[in-house]
């Protein structure tokens, strides 16, 4: 454990932690206050319990710190990057849960100019800084007939992620989705807000509820699942909802996805009969 200096008061100590640790340490003094005419061998139980959550509460705290502190120099990686190339760029970071599941060693951001133009670009970076950079649009494949993000496809085999069931299936579309359209968020919310510098997910759907007007069906296939997404919500104009084709190796590893839709027939010229 890490040596520091030591708290000039038992409320100096207090103002020092944050979070539950602050909570749990405030508990513990209010119990003890309150037990004044306990006899000394629960007296002294209570400070052994006290300093136990203390010593442990330091210990985590150094423990975020160095963890906070990895994730800083690499986001210092990028911003240092992103300014040799660009000074005009504007950059920010997008959290969700589903990347936090199944990518938590990596921090997804994006940077773009004030017309999104061909410079925009996302980025995915890990603790010790080193970054990927990946383009964002989806783009068709006339021979397959479908739509291909294939960078972004790549980068993701490489992660080694899993897919068991359909729930799986699922969330690796909506993980697909979600990278995909990071830059795109980023960059509204920034044009509206002009100041912001993470977009995160859970903290929206916290305060508004989850997206509900968009399905999601799975269905197994050979060596992998289909999702097909559909428009629940009210009257409104939408885009062709996707059904996405998912391949897995023999380990349920997953190693591609294909994006179709209803317009894909006359998008790539060939009309059904």
């Amino acid at each position: 454990m890490k040596k520091s200096i030591p708290a000039a008061s038992p409320d100096a100590n207090v103002d020092a932690l944050c979070g539950w640790r602050r909570v749990v340490v405030q508990e513990l003094r209010a119990a003890g206050v309150a037990s004044a005419n306990l006899d000394a061998n629960i007296l002294r139980c209570g400070l052994i319990l006290a300093f136990t959550m203390v010593f442990f509460c330091a210990n985590g705290r150094a423990a975020e710190s160095g963890a906070s502190n990895e994730w800083t120099q690499a986001f210092l990686s990028l911003s240092n990057r992103l300014a040799k190339a660009n000074p005009q760029m504007h950059y920010a970071e997008y959290r969700s849960p589903l990347l936090t599941r199944y990518l938590p060693h990596l921090r997804l951001y994006a940077s773009y100019d004030g017309h999104r133009s061909d410079v925009d670009r996302i980025y995915f970076v890990n603790q010790k800084g080193m970054i990927t950079n990946l383009p964002e649009d989806w783009r068709g494949n006339e021979q397959e007939g479908c739509w291909r993000i294939r960078e972004i496809t790549d980068f993701v085999r490489q992660q080694n992620i899993r897919v068991t069931n359909a729930q799986g299936a699922v969330e690796v579309a909506q993980l697909m989705e979600e990278i995909q359209s990071a830059l795109g968020k980023l960059w509204m919310l920034w044009y509206n807000t002009k100041s912001f510098t993470v977009f995160d997910r859970a903290l929206l759907e916290h305060l508004y509820g989850p997206k509900t007007d968009l399905t999601y069906t799975p269905s197994p296939r050979t060596n992998g699942w289909s999702v097909k997404v559909a428009y629940v919500g009210g009257p409104g104009h939408v885009s062709a909802p996707p059904t996405y084709e998912i391949d897995l190796d023999d380990e349920q590893r997953f190693q591609d996805l294909r994006r179709h839709t209803d317009l894909d027939p006359w998008l790539f010229g060939r009309k059904p009969q």
